[in-house]
């Protein structure tokens, strides 16, 4: 190893070798989960009649849905709920975690169903929203469009 690392050339070679390794690795990674994320993609998203294992009964208004829109990643504070398909989900525990950071505020006091729907794989609304749901938005009752 060290008549190795002595001669700059082979010194060279092997960082070369060591990181097309690291890249091999990474790209079998990669199409291993991109192949498993093609096999949920044949999930059909659900609706409003699909109630996302939202708790029966449970029902909220708009103005008690609006109480909670606090997102401040600065402070690290959260009191976010979001409207899905006409369903509340509570993410305060999952908004610092969220992939596209502070975009998931951008959601606070609207419905986001158009837009969760645009930016996230189908699987994520089996997988994902039944964890968060808390009820559903009372009867008749819309969120505010985006401003």
């Amino acid at each position: 190893f060290t008549v190795i690392m002595s001669d700059p050339s082979r010194r060279r070679l092997l960082i070369v070798l060591i990181f097309m390794g690291f890249l091999y690795v990474y790209w079998a990674n990669k199409a291993s989960l991109a192949a498993s994320e093609a096999d949920q993609l044949s999930i059909v998203p659900p609706t409003i009649d699909s109630p996302l294992g939202c708790p029966e009964g449970v029902e909220f208004t708009v103005a008690e849905v609006l109480q909670h829109t606090k997102c401040q990643f600065v402070d690290g504070e959260f009191d976010l709920w979001l409207v899905i398909d006409g369903n509340v989900h509570n993410v305060n525990n999952w908004a610092m975690y969220h992939p596209g950071g502070g975009i998931i505020c951008s959601g606070a006091g609207i419905d986001v169903t158009d837009i969760f729907k645009k930016y996230h794989q189908e699987w994520v609304f089996k997988e994902a929203l039944p964890k968060w749901c808390i009820g559903k938005l009372k009867e008749g009752e819309l969120m505010p469009p985006k401003a």
